[in-house]
């Protein structure tokens, strides 16, 4: 590939492309989740973002389901008439019993059903306990009793091996649901999760050992910045009376003589909400001798907010530093989210992203990636750690932190769905495989050596951070000071080959699953070689499933 201005300069070791697949004319995949079209936590996020990736390999055969909501309907669905008589008649059956979605086809296809966390994993029990001749995935994207174990103020990760599942579940109320974890990951035929961290989570919690360990997640589509060039547009026609009106309000509210408002919002009850209650504590009110200013926004951003009109991606374009050292993160969105808008941020080694990124690169924060030693250093050690980071980037000058933003906007492509979906594809193909073993096999073979991919090249890299203009109206005093170096033409220059040749260094490609090869009598050819993982072997559906196998131990 003959290297131009829009690619980046470095060949670095990824996956070849995957040319062909299983026979997946007459195969059907249904995703299960509680937050399908259903916005409540990270899990939306991922299928959202997952679903062209997948709705692309699956086509028409794709669906995902999930609770009926109102506002779900209203605002995220498209209501289309079923495609065939066989569907609209199985659709009317289900909607005269109360449900809204239900598929099927008029040969019977192999079904695979992708069952996301434990809300969703009633269904997965039901098909095995019931034989049905479906293939079933588990993923789980953060195990219940991790959740309570870790807001109780446990050493958790330290004493994983220590605790009584049985016992911690019932003292914290939550044993029925735990079993019903605890039984969808049993019953699975190929079992998941979204980090490495999550996979030693759950084999100590769920007493099964992912097949693989892990289906990373993250999901991210990468947001172009779009510079218009040009005279100053003339403020009569930019602003009308009301954008006048609004702006000698925000005049005359600078003009107040008490601290400006911490929260955006008046809460009710805001003296036992805890971030309020600590920013009270600490004496932070916004007064002007105050070092740290506070804006606590306890919503959900959207462009239709009145108050705060802009929606996340372009609020997390505005920031310098996105910080999230939270003990408990299965995989964190969040900073993966920074990464590909190419905005530095801080995790921790206890959070499938930091993992992720200390395994693949080796010095991450020099890329804007910060990693919190959170599993091995006491709290005040780790409080300690995340002061100098916060101190080191606010050291930083202007050349600096723009030089860390294309450095950090380079690891977008370690997070695209093009390859981390690949995780899914090979937990779908090894489900196909144990369920359908007459259509579908593997055979394992040995993987061959990684090809180059070259990475593109960040659209906000400019062709030299020193001739570019400030990000904000006005500059710091410390970007100004001689100390931080010259800003003219003729200081260091941002050298692309030097970059790359770093990249080539410390950046390493996803390792993906081992190959296998793939037959499926369904069309009787061979197919090429494509990425698996193995997996712990269960019973297929024509097997009975066994009265203990829910809840026992690990089976070899």
């Amino acid at each position: 590939m003959p290297l131009n201005r829009t690619l980046s300069m470095s060949s670095l070791p990824g996956l070849e492309d995957w040319e062909d697949e299983f026979d997946l004319e007459n195969t059907v995949l249904f995703e299960v989740a509680w937050e399908v079209a259903n916005k409540v936590g990270g899990i939306y996020t991922v299928l959202q973002t997952k679903a062209k990736v997948t709705g692309d390999e699956w086509g028409d055969n794709y669906y995902l389901v999930g609770p009926y909501t109102e506002q779900g309907v209203r605002t995220q669905v498209e209501l289309l008439e079923a495609p065939t008589p066989a569907l609209k008649k199985t659709l009317d059956s289900m909607n005269s019993k109360g449900c809204k979605f239900l598929a099927q086809s008029e040969e019977k296809p192999h079904v695979v059903a992708h069952f996301h966390e434990w809300l969703a994993g009633v269904g997965l029990c039901l098909c095995r306990a019931r034989r049905l001749p479906v293939a079933t995935i588990f993923t789980t994207h953060a195990t219940l009793l991790g959740r309570y174990l870790c807001a109780g103020a446990v050493d958790f990760y330290n004493n994983l091996e220590n605790f009584n599942v049985d016992k911690e579940a019932g003292e914290r109320q939550i044993y029925h649901r735990y079993c019903m974890e605890r039984a969808a990951a049993h019953c699975a035929h190929v079992f998941t999760t979204v980090s490495q961290i999550t996979a030693i989570e759950a084999q100590h919690l769920l007493k099964r050992k992912p097949g693989r360990g892990w289906a990373e997640e993250k999901f991210g589509r990468k947001l172009y910045e779009s510079l218009l060039v040009g005279s100053l547009p003339d403020m009569n026609k930019m602003l009308d009376k009301e954008d006048f009106t609004m702006m000698k309000r925000a005049i005359f509210a600078t003009q107040r003589q008490s601290f400006p408002p911490v929260c955006t919002h008046n809460m009710l009850d805001d003296s036992s909400d805890p971030i309020l209650t600590t920013i009270r504590r600490i004496g932070l009110f916004n007064s002007s001798a105050d070092r740290v200013k506070v804006i606590f926004h306890p919503e959900f951003l959207s462009s239709t907010s009145p108050l705060l009109p802009v929606d996340y991606e372009e609020f997390v374009r505005g920031c310098h530093l996105g910080v999230f050292p939270s003990y408990y993160e299965p995989w964190g969105y969040t900073p993966a989210e920074c990464t590909v808008m190419g905005i530095p941020s801080v995790s921790t080694n206890l959070s499938g992203f930091g993992c992720f990124m200390e395994e693949h690169i080796a010095d991450p924060s020099a890329y804007g990636i910060y990693i919190l030693d959170r599993r091995f250093r006491s709290l005040d050690d780790s409080c300690s750690q995340l002061t100098s980071f916060l101190y080191s980037f606010c050291q930083q000058s202007r050349r600096q932190r723009i030089i860390q933003r294309n450095r950090t906007e380079r690891l977008s492509d370690l997070l695209d769905w093009k390859y981390l979906g690949r995780y899914y594809m090979s937990a779908r193909h090894m489900a196909l495989s144990k369920a359908f073993p007459e259509h579908f096999t593997y055979e394992p073979s040995e993987a061959d050596a990684a090809q180059g991919y070259r990475y593109p090249r960040p659209a906000s890299v400019p062709p030299s951070p020193s001739l570019s203009r400030h990000s904000s109206p006005h500059q710091s005093e410390d970007e100004e000071d001689p100390r931080n170096g010259p800003l003219e033409e003729d200081s260091e220059r941002y050298d692309e080959d030097e970059e790359a040749a770093k990249d080539r260094r410390n950046i390493r490609a996803p390792e993906w699953p081992r190959r296998a090869s793939c037959t499926s009598s369904t069309s009787g050819s061979k197919r090429n070689s494509v990425d698996t993982a193995t997996s712990s072997s269960l019973s297929t559906p024509s097997e009975p499933l066994s009265p203990t196998s829910s809840l026992g131990e690990e089976r070899n």
